[in-house]
């Protein structure tokens, strides 16, 4: 796996030094080359189970924290306008197909930062500013994303093969609010025991 780790290693480090490059105006790029591959380290030797890395099944699960890194970047720090709406669609549509409990929320959290920006600026013309354009339209790219994984028809065939018991064909509010509050804590405490790592980063 020498290969892939490399790669996604050398996505992780690029993600990084671009954001911290044009958001922070960081401009020793050898100094920002190594911060980048200790933050980048950091963040992979901080994974609740870091055999996760190597599950090549779900490398999207790593994948996505990449590429949502390049999606910022792409939508508010790129100075090539092509590039910027080429990388901010090719992210978006990646974002859309991933895993059904990342689309939804980062295509939340864009809307709301979208909407914040709007209500901030007291001028809702945001077709007149290409970041919110961009903004907007990968919100609703990421949404549309999900919406088509969610109703395609081998979802149907998925969740029929978890039986009748399954917490989607009986739902309980009172039992997801008690199973996420449970699993909740279980994150905590696996992200406590990694804890020295975010210190460092």
């Amino acid at each position: 796996l020498l290969g892939f780790t490399i790669v996604e290693l050398l996505l992780g480090y690029g993600a990084i030094y671009l954001l911290l490059r044009d958001a922070l105006s960081f401009r020793n790029s050898g100094i920002l080359a190594i911060i980048s591959m200790v933050v980048t380290n950091l963040g992979v030797m901080a994974f609740p189970e870091i055999g996760t890395f190597y599950w090549l099944c779900t490398t999207n699960y790593v994948h996505e924290i990449w590429f949502t890194l390049y999606l910022v970047w792409f939508m508010f720090f790129c100075q090539y306008t092509w590039l910027s709406w080429g990388g901010t669609i090719l992210c978006a549509l990646y974002l859309g197909g991933c895993a059904e409990n990342y689309s939804p929320v980062l295509a939340l959290v864009l809307g709301c930062y979208w909407v914040w920006r709007m209500m901030s600026r007291h001028d809702w013309r945001f077709w007149e500013h290409q970041e919110d354009v961009r903004l907007i339209v990968a919100t609703m790219l990421i949404g549309v994303g999900f919406l088509a994984m969610l109703f395609a028809p081998g979802n149907d065939v998925r969740m029929a093969s978890e039986g009748s018991y399954s917490m989607m064909n009986h739902f309980n509010l009172s039992l997801f609010i008690i199973k996420t509050c449970k699993a909740s804590v279980v994150l905590l405490l696996r992200m406590a025991s990694r804890g020295w790592y975010f210190i460092c980063a």
